[in-house]
């Protein structure tokens, strides 16, 4: 593609803070070879002009740009795509149609350019004072969830909220699921793929083995719809605080344990992983079959909290298999 060329051409500039451009303007040149709608071109420079300004920011600061694996759920190792976080990859992220996929939504530009270099990676932090001074998110109700005081309840789409009592001080049952729900981008996530939140401080016990499964079936700025979903839980330990129940898990494939915020009532819960060292958050709420412990179809909701609307919704199957798996 000519353009894809034009753009590479430019944004080989980065780091230099500013390119001639005579030579792809003028009569003859690239520019010209490419259209002679005067507009088209002019789009296309601004954004290379753009990107070469917040990509040699980027460089000059030595700033770490987001690096998030769009693979998530997948324990087979298979990369759907990767959110590259060299200098290069700045480039081509930032010219991209769908920049806000990849942390480069003109908010975010404008923070970057107008940040100092110790609070440009500020800059991919929805939960941040640098990205709401530029991006003014905005926090959403969630449905069946109270904010006002120790009472909620649970509601999905459509659905009628069933009043809960909630007794340890917190809004939903757990002080990091509280947090959580808060944090911009979760937060919409969570509202504009009407994924529930089923709270409660008295939480089913989750506990062994699962292998689950599903597609993709609604997504913003993230995988397409019917990609799989196909992987493992190991739900090792359950631990009670005053301010909320964790439990300790493991994923097939996927190095490292982690200590998950779970709230919920009766059989209903809704279970935070927060992913070691990845801006992604992942929120699964379903109802434990008190036959044989499945869970027929738990809502999965990946959020990458780097900017906002950028989730994918999934309805996954539970079985266990494994009631004594262990987390190394």
């Amino acid at each position: 593609m000519k353009i894809q060329h034009f753009l590479i051409t430019l944004l080989s500039c980065v780091g230099l803070f500013a390119c001639d451009l005579s030579g792809l303007t003028g009569d003859g040149g690239l520019l010209d070879d490419l259209t002679g709608d005067g507009g088209l071109v002019n789009d296309i420079i601004d954004t290379a002009q753009t990107c070469i300004t917040v990509c040699g920011k980027v460089e000059q600061c030595d700033a770490t740009p987001p690096k998030a694996q769009f693979n998530l759920g997948t324990s087979n190792g298979e990369v759907n795509e990767l959110l590259n976080n060299d200098i290069t990859a700045c480039a081509s992220n930032c010219a991209a149609p769908n920049r806000a996929k990849f942390g480069y939504s003109d908010c975010q530009i404008s923070c970057i350019k107008g940040e100092s270099c110790s609070n440009v990676e500020a800059c991919w932090d929805s939960s941040s004072s640098a990205y709401k001074k530029y991006c003014n998110p905005e926090i959403k109700p969630i449905p069946g969830v109270n904010n006002q005081n120790s009472t909620g309840g649970t509601m999905s789409s459509g659905g009628a909220m069933n009043e809960i009592t909630i007794e340890n001080d917190t809004n939903t049952g757990n002080e990091d699921v509280d947090r959580l729900i808060e944090e911009p981008a979760v937060n919409n996530a969570i509202v504009d793929s009407e994924t529930p939140v089923n709270v409660g401080d008295t939480p089913p016990k989750l506990t062994g083995h699962y292998s689950v499964m599903g597609t993709i079936d609604r997504a913003s700025n993230a995988r397409p719809t019917n990609s799989p979903i196909n992987t493992g839980i190991c739900f090792a330990d359950t631990e009670e605080t005053l301010t909320g129940t964790y439990v300790t898990y493991c994923e097939d494939g996927v190095p490292g344990i982690g200590r998950a915020p779970i709230v919920g009532n009766a059989n209903k819960f809704s279970v935070f992983f927060e992913i070691d060292g990845a801006p992604v958050t992942i929120l699964f709420s379903g109802e434990i079959n008190a036959d044989d412990s499945s869970v027929p179809a738990a809502e999965a909701l990946v959020t990458y909290t780097y900017g906002l609307d950028i989730w994918e919704h999934s309805v996954t199957g539970w079985i266990p298999d494994d009631p004594n798996c262990t987390c190394r």
